[in-house]
């Protein structure tokens, strides 16, 4: 049976479980089981945990290829919309985990860049387009494409 206090301290090492497997899912050719059990030095159902935690939790396009046995992140959504290279996905999913303040700038639809210092919710999927709603310290909230977010910044000092 896991105890509560160690459930915790799993949920907190997720984050850095997923900055450091980001970069080995973006490079050229994805990245086999056997080499994420490595950088991460954790058992392969973690690893899958942290995979599918990624995928459905976080809202991050974590795909295997059967064929070469490899996992990577798609690059291009289902709908042929292109993700935002430059948005820091890991650490936007280490704010969602420990409920941390980030500066998020997102293009509007209308063209606009706006930046908001605001706290982002879970990555849901709303009529095929995957969304997180972005909720200001005021209490006014917001709901963004994933797609539209063009950086993501730490706000440092101001998450306390």
């Amino acid at each position: 049976m896991v105890s509560l206090i160690s459930f915790g301290v799993r949920l907190r090492e997720r984050p850095e479980r997923v900055a450091l497997l980001e970069p080995l899912l973006r490079q050229p050719g994805g990245a086999t089981i056997g080499q994420l059990m490595a950088a991460l030095g954790e058992r392969r159902d973690i690893v899958s945990d942290d995979l599918e935690a990624m995928r459905d939790e976080m809202g991050l396009p974590v795909r295997r290829d059967p064929e070469s046995g490899t996992y990577h992140l798609e690059t291009e959504a289902a709908g042929g919309e292109s993700r935002p290279e430059d948005c820091d996905l890991a650490l936007l999913c280490r704010a969602i985990a420990l409920e941390e303040y980030l500066n998020v700038t997102f293009t509007t639809g209308a063209g606009e860049t706006r930046r908001l210092h605001a706290l982002p919710g879970k990555v849901r999927r709303v009529r095929g387009v995957r969304q997180i709603k972005l909720h200001e310290r005021s209490g006014a909230w917001r709901m963004v494409e994933l797609a539209a977010i063009r950086e993501v910044a730490e706000a440092f000092g101001i998450n306390k």
